[in-house]
């Protein structure tokens, strides 16, 4: 769900700006992925940790040390 897109991220230390940005982003990417909005947790995970990469690179790192422990 949007908001746990958004917890995921803050835990992450992004700001909650720019985690509200990526969780819209993630929304979105989801609609066009699969059109009755239903995707694999692992694939929203990577795509995620794709999105942060970009921007937060030490954010992302701890983002991917969150989802798996």
């Amino acid at each position: 769900s949007y908001d746990k897109v958004i917890s995921s991220i803050l835990k992450a230390g992004v700001p909650m700006e720019s985690a509200a940005e990526f969780s819209k982003k993630i929304e979105v990417w989801v609609m066009n992925e699969n059109k009755n909005g239903e995707i694999s947790s692992s694939l929203m995970r990577d795509k995620i940790f794709e999105l942060l990469s970009k921007d937060y690179s030490v954010e992302a790192d701890s983002y991917q040390a969150f989802v798996k422990g």
